[in-house]
């Protein structure tokens, strides 16, 4: 069922762009996984099991055909390697793609490039950041979020300033590109107007994983 939602979700966002709106997707994490099977042709089975990189670190390694993402174009190249090479943006899986696998799939490899990738705790490397050729669709493994706002578990996550640096830029870029296409709020449609919630503070209530800003 979540990956049926995903996929009407990419689908409409699809029909959006050829229409001429703005209408990017960011996905983390699972939703990068999701976002990445409807992206290979609807295929969440090529998804592996046991990769074991739960609530750990990583190094990102940009891949050859980074130079061709879009997102990056706005962030500072020496900001974006310092991020990637210090070992702390936060990955939380047991599951994800291997280069390998998402290239096989004719989907994918048509539209979309692998910008980069990671290794787990066994030294198995899978995909960590993927990107439509032609959309505005961006998928990463890690959880820029955490690094951002989170202390987790007895390891703490470290709030270094180039990280956190990194992840404000990648937030703000992604959210300015979408704002030049904003409507009045007087223009929203107040039954969709009802569904905007603003939080000042952090709301808890859930698990320490979960938290709304």
């Amino acid at each position: 069922f979540f990956q049926s939602r995903v996929n009407y979700i990419a689908e409409k966002a699809v029909e959006k762009n050829l229409a001429g709106q703005y209408y990017p997707i960011f996905a983390t994490c699972l939703g990068m996984q999701a976002l990445t099977a409807w992206l290979a042709g609807k295929k969440p089975d090529l998804l592996k099991s046991g990769i074991n990189n739960s609530n750990s670190k990583g190094v990102v390694q940009k891949t050859s055909d980074f130079a061709q993402s879009s997102i990056f174009d706005d962030i500072d190249i020496e900001l974006t390697d310092s991020a990637f090479s210090g070992g702390n943006l936060y990955y939380s899986l047991n599951f994800a793609y291997l280069p390998e696998d998402l290239l096989s799939a004719p989907a994918f490899k048509e539209n979309c490039i692998i910008t980069a990738t990671s290794r787990s705790k066994s030294g198995i490397e899978f995909v960590a950041m993927v990107e439509h050729k032609q959309f505005p669709f961006f998928g990463f493994q890690f959880h820029p979020e955490k690094t951002q706002f989170e202390r987790l578990g007895p390891n703490w996550i470290k709030r270094d300033p180039e990280v956190v640096q990194f992840v404000q830029k990648l937030i703000t870029t992604v959210v300015d590109r979408v704002r030049i296409h904003e409507l009045a709020l007087s223009e929203i449609d107040s039954v969709v107007r009802g569904y905007f919630e603003v939080y000042h503070t952090p709301q808890r209530g859930w698990e320490d994983f979960e938290q709304v800003y």
